[in-house]
């Protein structure tokens, strides 16, 4: 579009100025949100209510070297410990598969820090940077939504099939209140990658293999909450896009609080 000979692009316009609406990033779905696919200086918005948003600043993140042709070089050097270890710990999953996550599990560590136990302190952070914050400003001061955004970012950098969901998390709360959480889905695994789960960045990735079978990402739109336990562990948590109430939404049972 023109005016004259001079375009819209060489004055600056947006679409929003030339009043075109374009199609969030996001789809709402049963009151959370699915990022399907993620982009550098994307704005995600983490807030439940209101507009919190950040923004994926690739070039302060570190990542210049992530690449799947570098994942399977260091594949190749620690196949056979990381293939034993596997082993004596009775994972069954493929090696390789539980290999990819650890490393982005890893490598989300290394760039936001520990994940920190008080909400207060991490909120009191995000209110100093405002309503639109840099990734890379919150190392050091990192929850679930920030290690979901960057462990989404990562698995798609590679080529993974996954998917960022702002949603809820019932716990071994025995009231099951549905915590609001930001979480990362994998097609092909259909599971849940919960990188914040982890301790340290030696953990084993925190992978939320579901209890029933063949759950998908149209199980969480439809409403219905997927049980899951952690790799490797024994403990459960219950996955969903409704944050807020009690109780869980399963296929197999129904224990909604009234």
């Amino acid at each position: 579009m023109t005016d004259g000979n001079v375009s819209v692009v060489e004055l600056g316009l947006t679409p929003e100025d030339m009043g075109i609406q374009e199609d969030p990033p996001y789809r709402d779905v049963q009151y959370g949100r699915i990022y399907d696919k993620l982009e550098p200086h994307q704005l995600v918005n983490i807030a439940v209510l209101g507009n919190i948003s950040l923004e994926i600043d690739e070039e302060n993140l570190g990542l210049e070297r992530i690449s799947m042709a570098n994942l399977q070089k260091g594949w190749e050097k620690n196949r056979e410990t990381f293939t034993k270890r596997l082993v004596e710990h009775g994972i069954d999953l493929d090696p390789f598969t539980v290999y990819k996550y650890y490393q982005i599990q890893r490598k989300a560590f290394q760039v936001l820090g520990k994940p920190i136990d008080h909400a207060g302190a991490r909120n009191s952070r995000l209110r100093e940077l405002g309503d639109k914050i840099k990734l890379s400003e919150t190392k050091g001061h990192a929850m679930c939504s920030e290690y979901a955004i960057l462990s989404a970012y990562i698995a798609q950098k590679i080529g993974e099939p996954a998917h960022l969901l702002v949603g809820t998390v019932i716990g071994n709360d025995k009231e099951q209140w549905r915590e609001a959480h930001a979480y990362v889905w994998v097609d092909g695994l259909n599971a849940v990658f919960d990188s914040v789960q982890a301790q340290s960045d030696t953990d084993y990735p925190a992978l939320m293999m579901p209890t029933s079978p063949s759950p998908s990402l149209q199980t969480l739109e439809s409403g219905l909450d997927v049980e899951c336990n952690r790799l490797g562990t024994g403990f459960t948590a219950y996955y969903g896009l409704e944050a807020g109430g009690f109780g869980t939404r399963l296929a197999h049972r129904d224990t909604i609080a009234t």
